[in-house]
């Protein structure tokens, strides 16, 4: 399907969501193309990639003043945890971040922040306080008052990030006021050596606390590198620079993972590289290439997504295109489980997990996206979550009395915890909403 300059695409992987499954592509300029006119703005399709809404050539605008002479506002997109689509601006003079719901997508888009002051550069501030500057991608996670927005920005400095290039957090929840509050530094490129110099950038969360961090490189190189992983304590722990030829190029900078963190597809020079993701036991990732995709979408791939089933989205503005593709697999289906508020609960006898001893904490319990587990006084030397059929899902060793762990990648149920500290294990229930 044709778009004149699409920069973003975005899929909704939440299967609670009544319009999982749809695509959204964001038109960053205007422009005439065979048998259609875009503007700038918001597209929507189905699974099926239809016209979903009907909306024809005519996108979702929201109400927002998008610099018609530039083809960076609108930027990319991407599908909050609530479903709603959360859309960025890297232009200098229109930054900022819009959220638009998919129930009613011709109402005016919420914008994230506002009544701030705003620099030539882009980097706006409320009472001297930097709160944000151009933005070229975003996440959101949470729900309610759990939300939280994620976004990689190319001005935002303080007194400890004092380089740009930082991938910041903002405490949204339901937000009831636009926001006017520094954020907090999550990734801060002054501490890791400068690194994020080209700030066309992708963010994605690794589903064990960490992030993946793209930026355009026409050559990959350890200075400057096309991909880096970052920790649950913002340390750089992989640079896709130090094996050059591994990515080898990330024409402007498309990046996705997908939901279980265990593929990342990179968009190259015509070309769409998947890798599998691992983790070692210190919990340092490794890629390895699976599949390349050759000729993809012309020299520039601004942006990419994966749905649940797995399949490949991108969008190029050399090829004025969406693409998508299936990726080898040995079963060739997919199944959508049935939302939560349909789910039967069947009791089965078995007995539950119960923590005698009590020395270990997890709260919240329900949780969103975020448990801390807390030890009473003894250093947790091993954090595993397993799913009820006994597969595990997530393996950490913190050696420390406290540690917090995202567990938004997880389909709401029940899931056992198991801490280890030197005076044995305990299993712990815990619920993701």
């Amino acid at each position: 399907m044709q778009f004149n300059y699409p920069y973003g695409v975005a899929v909704d992987n939440n299967l609670d969501s009544p319009f999982f499954g749809r695509v959204y592509i964001s038109e960053a300029a205007a422009g005439t193309l065979p048998g259609r006119s875009t503007q700038d703005g918001i597209y929507i399709l189905d699974a099926a990639l239809t016209d979903v809404t009907g909306q024809g050539s005519t996108p979702y605008s929201g109400g927002v003043a998008w610099v018609t002479n530039s083809n960076s506002s609108p930027f990319r997109l991407s599908v909050g945890e609530d479903g709603n689509v959360f859309i960025c601006d890297w232009s200098d003079a229109h930054p900022g971040v819009w959220i638009m719901n998919p129930a009613n997508p011709s109402a005016p888009f919420v914008p994230v922040f506002d009544g701030l002051t705003k620099a030539s550069s882009g980097l706006s501030s409320y009472n001297g306080v930097n709160v944000h500057g151009s933005i070229s991608h975003i996440y959101s996670t949470g729900k309610g008052a759990d939300r939280r927005l994620y976004t990689f920005d190319e001005d935002y400095t303080n007194a400890t990030a004092t380089s740009t290039g930082n991938l910041l957090q903002y405490n949204i929840g339901t937000l009831q006021t636009p926001y006017q509050s520094a954020p907090i530094v999550v990734y801060n490129d002054a501490a890791n050596g400068n690194l994020q110099q080209n700030f066309n950038s992708c963010i994605a969360p690794d589903g064990r606390g960490g992030w993946w961090i793209s930026q355009y490189r026409s050559a990959d190189a350890a200075t400057i590198p096309s991909l880096i992983h970052v920790n649950t304590v913002g340390v750089v722990d992989f640079n896709s620079g130090l094996t050059p030829d591994l990515i080898g190029n990330s024409n402007r900078g498309g990046m996705a993972v997908n939901h279980d963190g265990t593929r990342l597809a990179m968009g190259c020079d015509n070309e769409l590289k998947i890798f599998e993701v691992s983790f070692n036991a210190s919990g340092i990732p490794a890629l390895k290439r699976l599949h390349s995709i050759k000729p993809a979408l012309g020299l520039y791939t601004t942006d990419v997504a994966f749905d649940r089933a797995g399949n490949v989205y991108a969008v190029s503005y050399s090829d004025k295109r969406l693409g998508v593709w299936a990726l080898p697999k040995v079963e060739n289906q997919f199944t959508t489980p049935a939302q939560a508020d349909q789910i039967l609960i069947i009791t089965t006898g078995l007995s539950e997990p119960q923590s005698n001893q009590q020395f270990i904490k997890v709260y919240p319990n329900p949780a969103n996206d975020l448990i801390t587990i807390h030890s009473a006084g003894k250093e947790l030397q091993q954090v595993q979550i397993f799913d009820l059929k006994g597969q595990m899902l997530l393996n950490q060793i913190p050696l420390q009395t406290e540690v917090s762990i995202q567990i938004h990648h997880l389909q709401p149920g029940v899931y056992i915890l198991k801490a280890k500290t030197e005076t044995g294990v305990e299993s712990i229930r815990v619920i993701k909403k």
